[in-house]
């Protein structure tokens, strides 16, 4: 074993660089934010159950903007409150953004409706109990309104602290997407894999007939 040992680490280091210790997430697919409905969460769900050879869809989405400081949970998780990345107004940046009456808040993305449907060989989707009983609650004015996520990030508080995030900022993310079943506040959420500030783009336009 020792000379078997020596030999594929010998024959590792004339093969393998420090980008191939990189980290790759394979994405499925860009999504806007608006993007993520209850229909696409429905969808996903006839994927389940997940594991191995059937790993769960991960997204990923550019340019979102958050709309509120970061939280820390219990000193390891963070929450990020995201919105798709346009102009957004300045009162929308307040650190007491969190503290203002939750009926406020935008519900197009925290409400799920399962409604009656059917898998294509026939069998009849599973129904979450707890979303239908609140379809006759949803505001159909909420709906006029741009989509607010929020974004749970496990164990990504230390990652935070080493790239710093403000409100306003802009951010790339990819992420899976998840359903809270609280009574009151669940809905659909994000639960982050991975973000990072935007790759800086040249601001000088590349001539094309430049060689």
């Amino acid at each position: 074993m020792p000379q078997l040992r020596a030999e594929l680490d010998a024959f590792a280091r004339t093969r393998l660089t420090p980008a191939d210790f990189d980290p790759v997430l394979e994405v499925e697919a860009e999504l806007e934010l608006d993007e993520i409905t209850p229909g696409l969460f429905q969808v996903l769900q006839l994927l389940e159950p997940h594991g191995a050879g059937n790993h769960e869809p991960a997204f990923a989405a550019r340019g979102v903007r958050l709309i509120a400081p970061p939280k820390i949970l219990k000193d390891k998780h963070i929450k990020l409150k995201l919105k798709a990345g346009e102009d957004i107004s300045v009162h929308e940046f307040s650190p007491d953004l969190a503290k203002e009456d939750p009926g406020q808040e935008e519900l197009s993305a925290v409400a799920i409706l399962t409604t009656p449907g059917c898998h294509p060989d026939g069998a009849a989707l599973r129904r979450n109990e707890k979303a239908e009983s609140r379809v006759g609650q949803l505001r159909t004015e909420n709906r006029e309104l741009r989509t607010v996520f929020d974004a749970l990030g496990w164990h990504m508080a230390e990652r935070l602290q080493q790239s710093p995030l403000l409100a306003g900022d802009a951010i790339d993310i990819a992420f899976t997407i998840g359903h809270n079943d609280h009574p009151d506040f669940g809905g659909l959420e994000l639960s982050l894999r991975d973000f990072r500030l935007p790759l800086a783009v040249s601001a000088q336009p590349v001539d094309p007939d430049q060689k």
